[in-house]
């Protein structure tokens, strides 16, 4: 489950680096009970 997670965390990176988004918020959750969270948040500087 959490590799999903992380593979629309690098979508929406791509989407930065091609000038898509100007920013996206990313979030992949794994364990048991989804107890471990991963939340980024990119932006185009």
């Amino acid at each position: 489950m959490f590799a999903a997670g992380l593979a629309r965390i690098g979508w929406a990176a791509r989407q930065i680096i091609l000038g898509d988004a100007d920013s996206a918020l990313g979030h992949a959750t794994s364990g048991p009970a989804l107890q471990q969270n991963l939340v980024c948040v990119m932006e185009a500087r």
